[in-house]
């Protein structure tokens, strides 16, 4: 089915056509219904207007906001998330009051400007535009000022549900679909920082999160402890779903590891065990290579090199993705797919959606050529949720895989050098995985 939109202001045409495509994209639409911009308002299915003919009777009308594809900067600070009553779940609204709760859809007109509330969620306008002086040690919009954190509902694909919503206002059944998931690996260490110093900090830490002081000394200070190679962990079942590891492969940033003289051969070995394994080899580049295109092409040039292929997934180190300097990186250097955009402190949708999607070319205005693939749930930003609460772990994982389990996609990260620290807390990733496969 084509649904012809017709769109008021022309200058909203390109922000407009970024969000229909990412609809009649989105796999909950699974291409039932296509919308199509018509330049004729008399042959229109919608109409994108701030004000109505009397004409348009038999035109569904979605009301112009006309915020964040205005000129002016929104600051989120200003913004409030409004709750509008839709079926099969109710929807959130991002706008510049607080309206209380309304119904979604009154058979003739939206509520709200659903275009505008979608683009800002996955253009990641909020943090395109937060001031460069109020970042985080990431260099980031702090997690706790971006509006879903603010308001508790990055567990909720609010996005994917949204367009669940809007299919179903125009006359499609809700979408019961299973969630997919994903599995990837950030290989951030190949070893154990050296020296003394560095074996006593982990040692304390050990201790810090509830492991007993000899098996803290043992994990930490035995030397069949210090290795990180082991790579027995890896997927081997035979359920189709995607599967990465991310190499990191250099860097001189406090955040980086420690660069090993022997890394080349085991970074090859390791990288043909995962390749053995269905695994398929990203790139994992260093913090600076974020704002670097010098250094990133270094790196992935390194790491194609190592294991003989082309290197076209990355995800950023620390998340770091810079939305003025690092998509035109990926661009650049033949990147076709990034998964930066998850949280570091929590587990969740930072963009509003699981599924794959276009990223927004802030200076073109349009679509890129780079997809995401939004990490929802990582084992660093779950501990960080629980802090010493081991025992919450596991049941707070479970509780968010469960709460999500139908009409979206989880992407899941687990980083090799915590796979046999978290066990002295009680936490073993092993059984987590197990878990979700019996979903």
């Amino acid at each position: 089915m084509v649904a012809k939109i017709w769109i008021e202001k022309e200058k909203h045409n390109l922000y407009c056509s970024y969000v229909l495509d990412f609809i009649n994209n989105h796999p909950i639409n699974g291409g039932r219904l296509f919308f199509d911009i018509t330049e004729d308002r008399n042959k229109a299915d919608l109409s994108y207007a701030q004000s109505t003919r009397l004409d348009d009777q038999e035109i569904i009308q979605i009301p112009v906001q006309n915020l964040f594809f205005g000129s002016l900067k929104v600051n989120n600070r200003e913004l409030s998330i409004n709750t509008y009553h839709a079926k099969p779940k109710n929807v959130f609204a991002i706008e510049g009051g607080n309206r209380g709760i309304n119904d979604f859809f009154d058979g003739k007109m939206f509520a709200f400007d659903w275009l505008e509330t979608i683009f800002f969620h996955i253009s990641r306008y909020e943090e395109f535009h937060f001031d460069p002086t109020l970042r985080n040690q990431w260099e980031m919009m702090p997690e706790k000022d971006q509006i879903l954190v603010k308001h508790k509902l990055h567990h909720t694909p609010v996005v994917d549900e949204l367009v669940n919503a809007i299919l179903v206002a125009l006359g499609h059944p809700s979408s019961v679909v299973k969630s997919n998931w994903s599995l990837s690996h950030d290989i951030d260490y190949l070893s154990r920082k050296k020296g003394f110093q560095n074996k006593f900090r982990q040692f304390l830490s050990f201790v810090k999160y509830g492991s007993s002081i000899k098996s803290a000394f043992k994990h930490a200070f035995t030397k069949e402890q210090q290795d990180y190679h082991d790579f027995s962990f890896l997927e081997t079942g035979d359920i189709p779903i995607a599967k990465r590891i991310y190499f990191h492969v250099g860097g001189d940033h406090v955040f980086d590891p420690e660069k090993m003289d022997e890394r080349q051969e085991l970074i090859q070995k390791l990288a043909s065990e995962a390749l053995s394994k269905g695994y398929e080899i990203g790139l994992h580049p260093s913090y600076l290579a974020a704002e670097d295109p010098v250094l990133f092409l270094k790196e992935k040039s390194f790491l194609e090199k190592l294991i003989r292929q082309k290197i076209e997934l990355s995800r950023q180190h620390y998340l770091h993705f810079d939305f003025e300097k690092t998509l035109d990186i990926l661009e650049q250097n033949g990147i076709q797919e990034d998964s930066s955009l998850g949280y570091n402190e929590h587990v969740g949708f930072r963009c509003g959606t699981g599924f794959n999607y276009f990223l927004f070319n802030w200076k073109l205005k349009a679509k890129s050529t780079v997809k995401e693939q939004p990490l929802i749930w990582m084992d660093s930003a779950q501990r960080y949720e629980v802090g010493k609460q081991s025992s919450l772990f596991y049941l707070k994982a479970i509780k968010f895989f469960e709460s999500n389990k139908i009409g979206t996609q989880l992407n899941i990260n687990i980083h090799n050098h915590y796979w046999t620290d978290y066990k002295l807390y009680g936490i073993d990733l092993s059984q987590y995985l197990k878990e979700i496969k019996r979903k």
